[in-house]
């Protein structure tokens, strides 16, 4: 795990600017750096490492081809990349390393773009070619490492891992003013869904997962989409049993070789059922001496202690322990948002953040991690409601009387506001706006301003000028598909990210293995979802190494703190009016009187924190 960073332009690169970049992000990258800018001053590229496989000086980076053609910078993880070497070893070729780096580097200069294909990593990685003074740059298929850049027609391109590393060279921090109002209006809403390349900064825009950019000798930029999940294909002939099998292989291989490194590896154990299945999953097959992460909260009762505890007892590894609280936060707060650079949803991002600095107290460097699962073996409960509407759909009402007989709860799953979706007509697309005229808009926003939340001038700014429609998805597989590639995954891996690389760990995912993913979106829905039990293939795949009572849990938590009390102290009261005046000052809010809304303290807190730290760069 790493930062990166570049320039390609045509005025002159100054290695210094690189440099500036890459101290922007050494949190990244604390055991060493580098930098290298070819001949003509046309490109810089900077690295910081995190040494993880292959500590010796032979796998830092910038990183050059035997040739001197190609020269990669690269942030991430080829889990694959020992048979992947063994492959390129046959046809001949030689290795200086033992790094995951290198083995991208050969590959890509073999088969170009192609070699996308071919790897099981998460990764952003960016490889100048010096014949054809082209520059290419690849992110992983879901998002895993990020991968920002600001972009000059003609002129310059500017990239890195993080945002601030941009801001060091003269990219705006003006916000995208039509995201701060998604956010603010649904603390979910934490990406443009129908453009996953903007951010919530006007001149920053991101690679999108499983897309990979050009930029020629002609500073133009070309981008193109090289992976994307089949949700349509559904493999009807599969027996449940040979299902569960398959999962099984799938899941451990890609567990085993998430344990691949040189530095010690833990796990983050939040007492889920995705998390406990890594854990348990370790011990059983691969028993290396492990330690897992959590975070606890005695007396709340949402706390997992309990479930924490079940899975040491039964795994007998050693467990660490913290305790976030709102002086903590307090504390911390502008440390945490100037990592994350972009808004959270709320405070569990926090007991990450904890848990991940926790890591860090007991030199553990890297932690595998349970994100994935849930958007891929329905681990939300808006995933009834497209189960039982393709049920209804698709004339199975046998299957559908008998998930209504199984369990009455699942009735309540299904939430009111988005009775919509059962209807055929609402199959693919629904009208979710609608023109005004400009008597009517401005009538309109006059009434909303009294009283609302946002000032009138603000609204006028970020309010559609058309009809837009929303995407609504037919089938479980299809809304599967839409929060893995396009909805709330995304969001959750740049927590992950930024919250790991501000201690220095790196944080890998069993679960997003493309192959176990593509291999669960052949699957029937009633393999995911059966007697109104979710991820129903996963327990029966687990059940004989879990705890019984965390893998048929009913519940889902996911380290939630007790943020409404959090928000009750007097110290978190002031913080919050200060924050209230930060965005009023800024034109986005009213006066503080003229709204109640409780439910959008997180979201004040998140952009007027963003506000404070965008000024001082």
């Amino acid at each position: 795990m790493c930062g990166i960073a570049g320039i390609v332009g045509t005025g002159g690169i100054f290695v210094e600017d690189v440099v500036s970049m890459t101290d922007a992000i050494a949190h990244r990258g604390p055991d060493g750096a580098g930098h290298w800018a070819n001949s003509s001053n046309s490109v810089c590229l900077g690295h910081r490492r995190l040494s993880i496989i292959d500590l010796s000086d032979n796998a830092s980076q910038p990183m050059h081809s035997k040739d001197g053609r190609y020269t990669i910078v690269f942030n991430g993880e080829i889990y694959n990349y020992i048979e992947l070497k063994e492959e390129l070893i046959k046809q001949g070729i030689q290795f200086k390393s033992d790094s995951d780096t290198e083995v991208l580097l050969q590959l890509y200069s073999q088969k170009g773009a192609d070699c996308l294909n071919d790897l099981d990593g998460m990764f952003a990685f960016a490889i100048w070619d010096e014949q054809t003074k082209q520059l290419f740059c690849a992110r992983d298929r879901f998002g895993e490492k990020p991968f920002y850049y600001s972009y000059q027609q003609g002129k310059k391109f500017v990239f890195a891992s993080e945002m601030k590393a941009l801001w060091k060279v003269g990219v705006s921090t003006t916000f995208n003013n039509k995201m701060v109002y998604r956010y603010v209006n649904d603390k979910y809403y934490l990406q443009n869904n129908e453009d996953l390349s903007q951010t919530f900064f006007q001149d920053i825009y991101q690679i999108e997962p499983g897309h990979f950019l050009t930029i020629d000798a002609s500073l133009s930029l070309s981008k193109r989409k090289y992976w994307d999940l089949n949700y349509r294909s559904v493999n009807n002939e599969i027996s449940f049993d040979d299902a569960v099998e398959e999962f099984k292989h799938l899941f451990t291989t890609s567990v085993g070789r998430r344990l691949r490194s040189d530095v010690p590896v833990g796990s983050s154990l939040s007492g889920g059922l995705d998390s406990s299945s890594i854990v348990c999953t370790i011990h059983q097959y691969f028993k290396p001496h492990q330690h897992t992460f959590s975070a606890r909260f005695p007396g709340y009762e949402k706390d997992e202690g309990k479930y924490i505890d079940k899975v040491l007892q039964k795994t007998g590894v050693k467990g660490y322990t913290t305790y976030p609280d709102s002086e903590k936060f307090i504390d911390e707060i502008s440390c945490f948002v100037y990592h994350q650079e972009e808004p959270t949803a709320g405070a569990s991002q926090y007991a990450q953040w904890e848990v991940m600095k926790l890591a860090k107290q007991h030199g553990v460097i890297v932690l595998l991690d349970g994100q994935g699962a849930d958007e891929s073996v329905t681990g939300y409960n808006h995933y009834f409601n497209y189960f039982l509407r393709e049920l209804h759909f698709s004339g199975r009402e046998d299957l559908l009387r008998l998930e209504q007989k199984s369990n009455t709860a699942i009735h309540n799953r299904i939430i009111p506001e988005t009775a919509y979706n059962f209807l055929p007509d609402s199959k693919q697309k629904v009208s979710k706006s609608f023109m005004l005229s400009p008597v009517l808009k401005s009538l309109w926003l006059s009434y909303r301003a009294k009283g609302s939340f946002f000032t009138k001038d603000f609204l006028m700014d970020v309010l559609p000028e058309k009809n837009t429609e929303t995407y609504i998805p037919a089938t479980l597989n299809e809304m599967l598909w839409y929060d893995a590639t396009r909805g709330n995954l995304q969001t959750l891996l740049r927590y992950s990210d930024r919250n790991s690389m501000a201690f220095s760990r790196e944080v890998r995912l069993p679960f997003l293995n493309h192959k176990l993913i593509e291999f669960l979106f052949t699957l029937p829905p009633e393999f995911k979802i059966h007697n109104g039990w979710s991820k129903y293939i996963m327990r029966k795949s687990m059940e004989q190494l879990l705890p019984e009572e965390i893998c048929w849990r009913k519940d889902k938590i996911g380290y939630e703190p007790p943020q409404q009390d959090w928000f009750a102290s007097s110290k978190m009261k002031d913080k919050l009016h200060n924050a209230q005046d930060i965005l009023k000052k800024e034109g986005i809010v009213n006066k503080r009187e003229n709204y109640s809304e409780r439910s959008r303290d997180w979201q004040v807190m998140m952009l007027a924190e963003m506000m404070c730290i965008g000024s001082e760069q």
